[in-house]
């Protein structure tokens, strides 16, 4: 999956899949959530034995970014 939004820090990247942890900025926004939603994800893609990645790329000339989940299942 990928979205054009306001992009992960690099700085929050290795930590965005830990409960309770949320990307800089988004408590300063308001934005609701407890930080457990990718958390919960990750959980699921490792039970099926599988994998999840995330990139997060700024586009040029612009405050957004590309970011993509990409998730992996075994046949």
């Amino acid at each position: 999956m990928t979205n054009i939004g306001a992009g992960i820090l690099p700085t929050d990247i290795n930590y965005i899949f830990e409960k309770f942890r949320r990307g800089q900025g988004i408590t300063k926004q308001a934005v609701p959530g407890t930080g457990l939603g990718l958390a919960l994800v990750k959980c699921l893609v490792n039970h099926l034995n599988g994998t999840i990645e995330v990139a997060s790329q700024p586009l040029d000339n612009s405050h957004q970014a590309m970011v993509s989940f990409t998730v992996t299942l075994p046949d």
